[in-house]
């Protein structure tokens, strides 16, 4: 059963003089995971490594990625990966930035640190088991577009989008297979709704 975090994570270890600082993210798509890589690199900039791993789930397949950025191969994103794998956790990203303290780790060293801090931020986090949810996508009149968004945060929808035109389509993720009822009564029968995709939630 796949997990998804609740919250941000970040701690701190210190292991041989080298800081190792840990962020754990909830990402909703690869491109949040990467700004949230660039975000690292930018606030930590004299850090010698900013290593990092990824799972996002996407149409029912996982997206994932690492890097090692510097170290030696497989010391770093691997173990870090191998954690999130082993945690069952999606649409997250790791990233842990490496303040180097002038003693080295040994290749073994360095798989614990990584590996280890990442398990740190895990243990931490506030972790819930993820539900796929059904994707749609209702168009309305605006004159009740406040009403229908009421309902989706009332009867807690992710909405993904809301694009504003002619008329009011809203985006949204449910695994209430009543909602479309509801918001069609909601609605007096003036809307459309269609499925989209599927999610994790």
């Amino acid at each position: 059963m796949y997990r998804l975090l609740n919250n941000k994570v970040e701690c701190e270890v210190t292991i041989n003089k080298s800081k190792f600082i840990t962020w754990l993210y909830p990402v909703n798509n690869e491109q949040e995971a990467k700004d949230y890589i660039s975000l690292a690199r930018s606030s930590h900039p004299k850090a010698v490594h900013h290593t990092y791993a990824y799972i996002i789930n996407q149409e029912y397949q996982n997206i994932e990625n690492q890097s090692d950025d510097g170290e030696p191969s497989k010391t770093a994103g691997m173990p870090m990966l191998d954690i999130l794998r082993y945690e069952n956790l999606i649409n997250v990203v790791a990233i842990v930035i490496r303040y180097y303290g002038g003693i080295k780790l040994g290749v073994g060293g360095l798989i614990r640190a990584y590996g280890g801090s990442v398990k740190s931020a895990v243990d931490q986090a506030d972790i819930k088991e993820a539900i796929l949810s059904q994707g749609y996508k209702i168009t309305i009149d605006y004159s009740i577009a406040s009403i229908i968004e009421y309902e989706l945060k009332k009867y807690e929808c992710y909405i993904s989008k809301i694009d504003y035109e002619n008329n009011v389509t809203i985006y949204f993720y449910t695994s209430n297979p009543d909602i479309c009822d509801i918001l069609i009564n909601k609605s007096n029968n003036t809307s459309i709704i269609e499925m989209t995709d599927k999610m994790y939630l």
